[in-house]
């Protein structure tokens, strides 16, 4: 059965219920086949859609669920999603994991692939607690003595 999903987000509002469409969300063909001509130009079947990219306020959203929640990835999962549907949850299961090994504060390794987007918007929060390898960046004195010397 095939599976569609939205490209633009909108509501229904059928009986009294509202029933909200966001982008990403996926619906079966059944579904599909029960909206209008106009709605069912808001999506495209499912195969055709890209991985999505993330966007900066996702990166922000992910960043604040991973600092109010720490490695707890189901609350991170349910914090991101009030935010947005548009990632599966293994992609933000992914991300949260990833978060956690920029971390200084632990000792998650494993991790090498990450995206700057998520790492800036966790240095936004909290600045220097975050680095690319996870570690805190040691620096020698006497290389520092050097550096300013030299410059």
């Amino acid at each position: 059965m095939a599976k569609f999903q939205v490209i633009r987000p909108f509501s229904v509002v059928a009986s009294g219920k509202r029933t909200e469409y966001k982008v990403g969300q996926r619906i079966s063909e059944t579904a599909y086949d029960r909206l209008t001509k106009q709605q069912q130009e808001r999506f495209l079947p499912a195969n055709r859609c890209r991985a999505q990219s993330w966007t900066d306020a996702e990166y922000a959203a992910l960043a604040e669920a991973y600092m109010l929640h720490g490695q707890d990835r189901k609350a991170c999962l349910r914090h991101f999603r009030d935010f947005s549907d548009r990632h599966s949850d293994h992609a933000i299961t992914f991300a949260a994991y990833s978060a956690a090994s920029l971390d200084t504060l632990n000792d998650l390794e494993g991790f090498k692939d990450f995206a700057n987007g998520l790492l800036s918007a966790l240095n936004d929060l909290a600045p220097g607690r975050f680095t690319a390898t996870g570690r805190v960046q040691t620096v020698d004195p006497l290389d520092a003595l050097l550096a300013s010397v030299r410059s």
